[in-house]
């Protein structure tokens, strides 16, 4: 009796688990209307790069919540807080809501790197030869006009109000959030790699295999070079992190 009253209880416990797995897995993703706190979960939808897409994370059930297919290439994502989502499609840049609604479109033959936002919600990107600042409605805030044949080289990095931006020819421009010239450096060349800013507003710029420390007047304080080329750089807990390519 006492074998058949626990082999009873485990067919139970089975049940219930499957049960609770079978409505977890087949929960209505329309349903969570809540904010995901684990953040946007994007995925290019085909080799072609045309699509984007939504994940339901929240639940764990790994369902798309959306997807949105575009006629160009996505270039570029950049998600703002939790319901915004910025993508730069073929030379136009569209801001989306959390639904995968296009909220709204500029046409500006927007370059390929991708755009910043600061925590206003302004936006800054390369248009032509232009950095361009758009609000969170995509109305145009200010233009800063680049030298003749400069373009940008290198992702824009927005930092405590100031943005910093690499050309081609490796000039480094440091503008405030209202566009208004802060300084300008002449670096060794043009870099793939965004500068790094530390806490202290120092600037570290990484071109070929050198680095170079800027101070935050425009001072360039020193270089070094390395064993091999950087790929990429990062500052954390008062110390600069890069890595090469030998």
């Amino acid at each position: 009796m006492g074998a058949k009253r626990v082999s009873l209880v485990s067919i139970l416990l089975v049940l219930l688990i499957a049960i609770l797995l079978t409505t977890l897995y087949f929960y209505p993703s329309q349903e969570n209307t809540a904010p995901n706190k684990q953040g946007w979960r994007m995925m290019y939808g085909n080799p072609q790069g045309t699509n984007v897409g939504d994940y339901n994370t929240l639940h764990l059930t790994g369902k798309i919540l959306w997807g949105k297919n575009f006629k160009h290439r996505i270039k570029g994502l950049l998600g703002y807080g939790n319901n915004t989502l910025y993508a730069l499609v073929g030379n136009n840049l569209i801001s989306l809501d959390s639904r995968g609604n296009i909220r709204w479109e500029s046409k500006m033959k927007f370059s390929s790197v991708v755009p910043a936002v600061d925590e206003y919600g302004n936006i800054y990107a390369a248009a032509g030869g232009n950095i361009v600042s758009l609000d969170k409605d995509g109305h145009i805030r200010w233009k800063y006009p680049l030298e003749e044949n400069e373009r940008v080289g290198t992702p824009i990095i927005v930092r405590d109000e100031r943005v910093y931006i690499i050309t081609n020819s490796g000039t480094l421009y440091v503008l405030n959030n209202m566009g208004k010239h802060i300084l300008t450096v002449s670096l060794e060349r043009g870099t793939d790699i965004p500068p790094v800013i530390s806490p202290t507003g120092s600037i570290y710029a990484g071109i070929n295999n050198s680095v170079y420390k800027i101070s935050s007047w425009g001072d360039i304080e020193w270089h070094l070079n390395l064993d091999g080329e950087i790929l990429r750089m990062a500052f954390y807990e008062d110390r600069l992190y890069v890595t090469t390519l030998k």
